[in-house]
């Protein structure tokens, strides 16, 4: 997978052509041949405006030509382009291409819209060097390779997480917080300071329907998951996750740096989605409250834990939310796939004439183009 090149282009329809803004691109494989070198830049900037100018605004589109795709983005008249081999998956293609507008619109604001000309911006060569690894621009496959690279522990019983010597049993008897035992669907977020004896209960919401009368039942279980939690989450290290697995339910734990979120769920909640819920909780407690837990020592209202409790007990909820959140601007983003450059032409429009006509590029790269043709290889230049 390779990109080899990045451009930011202003679309003005008053304009003949697009306005290149800013342009890097990635020639290594023609190491010291300057020659063939700018005729490839000066064709990839061609080819960029081609494309460009043809991708109406709120629209992407990709237009494939053999192995290779050149995509765009273009918002409200600010369009970036990227050149990408045909194996760089096309939703990471156009996740870096809205990273990128975002990053230019917030450096340079509205300027773009008067600007004639290109100027320096370190930011594009640093994307296209980057996100050559199309998990750094797609968020979704990133937060899929941290999933998959995170170290999750799934201890048969819950007697599998305490030290050896340790036994629930005993310390049911020994805790002076518990007199019943039970398991349910629980959300808890805890500070895990190795100088205290306990885990510290920041934020606790429970569900228990089937005990919303008996209120003596319910105090008892929700005495227990907190228990549990902190049984759980004193045994978690930071930057890991843990699953304990008892009967038919799992309590998961997440630390990250001494914030650790707990969730009780079924068996039949998928571990993947509860670890994506629990990175979500911490998220949002670190949004809501940056480091203010560190000093904490007691509980305090956090509406959102029961707003997430409520949402997500459909792990697919979760799915979509943390998954496929980032990817919901682009389903709703118009996005054409063309086989052809000639198919993203109009019915009256070739690349050949447009290569003949073209006053931006020189006849030496005319000249290539039309030799590179010849050998079927043109499209390698992208």
């Amino acid at each position: 997978m390779k990109i080899t090149a990045l451009l930011v282009l202003k679309c003005n329809p008053e304009t003949p052509e697009p306005v290149i803004l800013a342009n890097v691109s990635d020639l290594s494989q023609f190491g010291k041949f300057n020659f063939y070198r700018s005729n490839f830049e000066e064709f990839i900037v061609f080819i960029a405006r081609t494309v460009a100018k043809r991708t109406p605004p709120g629209q992407c589109q990709s237009v494939k030509h053999e192995e290779y795709k050149v995509h765009a983005y273009n918002i409200n008249g600010l369009c970036a382009v990227g050149f990408m081999d045909d194996h760089y998956p096309v939703r990471s293609a156009f996740s870096l291409l809205n990273q990128v507008l975002d990053a230019y619109r917030k450096d340079f604001g509205d300027t773009w819209r008067s600007a004639n000309s290109s100027q320096p911006w370190p930011y594009l060569k640093e994307a296209l060097e980057k996100f050559q690894d199309p998990a750094e621009a797609d968020k979704l496959l990133k937060i899929q390779r941290e999933l998959d690279e995170t170290k999750i522990i799934l201890h048969k019983t819950i007697d599998g997480v305490l030290e050896r010597g340790e036994k629930l049993d005993s310390l049911v008897e020994k805790s002076s917080e518990l007199s019943l035992a039970s398991k349910i669907t629980a959300l808890l977020v805890l500070k895990c300071d190795p100088k205290t004896p306990e885990p510290v209960i920041l934020a606790n919401v429970s569900k228990l329907l089937q005990f919303e009368i008996c209120t003596f039942y319910r105090s008892k279980l929700e005495e227990f998951i907190v228990f549990i939690a902190r049984t759980v989450a004193k045994r978690t290290p930071p930057g890991q996750c843990q699953t304990v697995k008892h009967e038919e339910y799992k309590v998961h734990a997440y630390n990250i740096n001494g914030l650790c979120a707990v969730g009780f769920m079924d068996d039949h909640y998928p571990v993947r989605s509860a670890f994506s819920l629990l990175d979500q909780v911490l998220d949002a407690y670190q949004t809501d409250f940056g480091d203010t837990w560190r000093s904490a020592k007691s509980s305090q209202p956090w509406p959102y834990l029961k707003e997430a409790l409520e949402k997500y007990q459909d792990p697919v909820e979760i799915v979509f939310e943390k998954l496929f959140k980032i990817q919901k601007e682009m389903d709703e983003t118009k996005i054409i796939l063309y086989e052809t450059i000639d198919d993203l032409l109009g019915r009256d429009e070739e690349l050949d004439s447009l290569v003949e006509r073209s006053t931006k590029l020189s006849l030496a790269s005319k000249m290539f183009y039309k030799q590179a043709k010849k050998t079927n290889s043109c499209c390698t230049i992208l």
